[in-house]
Order: structure tokens, then sequence, then C-alpha cells
């Protein structure tokens, strides 16, 4: 028992992670979690947890997509290998996630999603909560149905 109120007022599991912090990680109400094809795909819900998503959560070498020219989710897909470019169905999918949690989810054919190296998406000093800077980008092009 004494264990359990330890980690509930923010010890370290075996795991390393502060209770909060695991909650938190794993989509217990912080931020939306899916696996796609042996991929990790995180996206948040708001303009806080997106600022949590891509800068803290985020590690250099995981991809980023948004939405071009619309408010919605930033979408990180988990990159541990390393990999140069993803397997185009995972892009895809998580090019339509994008768009599907953004205010481009009703408009009409393709749309515009930047995706970036996560080490080029950088919150400046004072900026609202959700708008960051690519340092690089490149686009590609997805149906909000796609998302299914």
């Amino acid at each position: 028992m004494v264990s359990g109120l330890r980690n509930a007022y923010g010890l370290r599991n075996a795991f390393g992670f502060r209770r909060q912090d695991y909650a938190k990680y794993y989509g217990c109400g912080y931020m939306k979690t899916e696996q796609f094809e042996g991929f990790e795909i995180l996206y948040g819900t708001s303009a806080a947890q997106n600022d949590e998503i891509s800068t803290r959560l985020a590690e250099p070498d995981d991809f980023w997509f948004h939405a071009a020219g619309y408010a919605g989710s930033h979408v990180i897909v988990r990159n541990p290998e390393r990999l140069r470019e993803l397997p185009r169905s995972v892009e895809k999918r998580a090019a339509a996630l994008a768009i599907a949690n953004s205010k481009a989810k009703t408009a009409r054919g393709k749309i515009e999603v930047h995706v970036a190296w996560a080490r080029d998406v950088k919150k400046p000093k004072n900026f609202p909560p959700g708008k960051v800077l690519l340092n690089s980008h490149w686009s590609v092009k997805a149906y909000a149905s796609d998302a299914g």
C-alpha cells in the first residue's frame, strides 16, 4: 500500500515514468495514440497537447505532421529505427489523421499536409499555444476520408 501511495504522489515506477507521466503518455485523457503497421502515432486534441507532443514528447528523428493552412492536431509518428522515410501507408495514415483532427476535415479533395522531422519543429518564446515554426518541411497530400 505504501508503494502505491508513493507512486500516486509522483515517485517513479519501475519503468522510469512518474505515475502522471505514464498516464499522460499512454493516452489516459491526455492525447490520442494508436499503432499502425508497427509504428506508434501520437496526436493531440488541443493546443496545449500539441505543444506537449511537439516540444517534449517527440524525439529528434520522429516524423511530425500538420494540415497546412488549417488549425488542428500535431501528429507524431515514432521512428525508433531512425528510418529516412516512412512506408507510404504509414505516411498516408498520419496525414489523414492530421486532416481528420483539423478544421480541414470537411474540405473536399486532397489536402496538403506539412511533414517535418521533429528536430525541425521549434516553439519560440511567447508564441501562443499550438503554434510552432518549421525550419524545413516537405508536403504530402491526402484525403480526410483516409483516416477511416
